[in-house]
């Protein structure tokens, strides 16, 4: 028998709540220890405060410990619970420490029913004079990157459910639930991100049963402009998109002067396709990574990350866990902000732990970091980029 933690969300009628199960090997046998709450607003499932306790005051046989753990998330899911993670690995206390320990097995798949639906992901482009250029470039329009979880909203006559990256069905906080009661429409499909309890909208794919993906953006961005109320506090909001020369860089140089993370391209005579696209660009002001945690510092609120390199994972650093975060086990996902990668086999440059990456199953390649460029007295003024021409 392995250690095995179960998360499980609750939104149903207002709520927002987690709850996590552990199971988990001791000296002298196995324990069964959770902790619930609320949901701290943003990516992920973490849990505001510190309530939670032991379901076994004392180790008891594997056999009884699994039942004890089984019995506890068949409960919660009787409560209306849904499972949205769950990982196991081989560490335990009797053996030699959580840098040892093989990687979590996702299991989650069982839970995430695939929906059939797939975003437009984005290309990176690296050099800011690039991104000057699509913003001198009538053909695009700009669009903010915010610092959320990728998320679709898919409205059926009889429900309403959340679609993450990978095309899975996800829970959806309580205040988009109540949002969509707004739009008046018997089905529809949104693409944006998941900004706390606010969903970030830039795209509409269908409408009352009619598909739109093969109108041009800026057809469906104009039909989802009149779709949506414009009400300040409403949990749907439509994201603000500029079309002009001025307005783009007037756009690119606000959100760079108040530290954003970034800004998103769209061809505006494009239609939407299926994962990565040239038709949706984004520069980012500061760069992110997704990391595999492949080591615990001893006595330390940091951990080891890695990316995937030519010869399977390669180290890239440690990076602190914030006190209001759970410490991710080794073989999680997790997202990183840095500065820079030093190149060559280099760490990165004051990374910052953001959460947990529950919609991704790999890290990173090695070779898609931002490394640390030269000095323009180098001679180094940055990769041209080859850009699609109008759809």
């Amino acid at each position: 028998m392995t250690n095995e933690t179960t998360v499980l969300h609750n939104n149903r009628a207002g709520s927002d709540k987690i709850y996590r199960v552990e199971l988990r090997e001791v000296q002298g046998g196995w324990t069964v220890c959770y902790r619930n709450g609320r949901r701290v607003p943003g990516p992920g499932y973490q849990i505001q405060g510190s309530a939670g306790g032991m379901k076994t005051p004392t180790p008891v046989s594997s056999d009884k410990a699994l039942q004890i753990y089984n019995d506890l998330i068949r409960s919660k899911e009787r409560g209306h619970y849904l499972i949205v993670e769950r990982s196991r690995d081989v560490a335990s206390a009797t053996e030699a420490g959580p840098a040892e320990a093989e990687p979590p097995v996702s299991v989650s798949a069982e839970e995430r029913t695939d929906s059939g639906k797939y975003p437009m992901l984005l290309i990176a482009i690296e050099d800011e004079a690039t991104a000057l250029r699509l913003c001198e470039n009538p053909s695009y329009c700009g669009q903010e990157k915010e610092d959320g979880e990728r998320r679709m909203l898919l409205k059926e006559p009889m429900d309403l459910r959340g679609v993450n990256r990978n095309g899975e069905f996800v829970p959806i906080p309580q205040p988009v639930r109540n949002a969509a009661d707004f739009i008046r429409l018997n089905s529809f499909l949104l693409d944006g991100e998941e900004i706390g309890e606010v969903l970030r909208v830039w795209d509409l794919l269908e409408q009352n049963g009619e598909d739109l993906r093969d109108q041009p953006m800026q057809v469906r961005y104009e039909r989802l402009a009149t779709l949506i109320p414009n009400y300040y506090n409403i949990a749907i909001q439509t994201v603000p998109t500029a079309f002009t020369r001025d307005a783009k860089l007037k756009m690119f140089h606000d959100i760079e002067a108040r530290g954003g993370e970034g800004m998103v391209f769209k061809l505006v005579a494009a239609p939407y396709v299926e994962g990565k696209s040239k038709y949706a660009l984004k520069y980012k002001f500061k760069a992110r990574a997704t990391v595999q945690i492949v080591g615990a510092n001893s006595n330390k609120r940091s951990v080891q990350t890695g990316v995937i390199g030519d010869d399977g994972i390669q180290f890239i650093g440690n990076v602190t866990i914030p006190v209001n975060k759970d410490i991710p086990s080794v073989g999680q996902f997790a997202e990183v902000e840095y500065l820079y990668a030093f190149p060559n086999g280099g760490s990165l440059y004051q990374p910052v732990y953001l959460g947990p990456r529950t919609d991704k199953n790999e890290a990173d390649r090695y070779d898609t970091l931002k490394f640390k460029r030269p000095s323009d007295s180098d001679g180094d003024n940055g990769d041209e980029f080859d850009l699609p021409e109008a759809a």
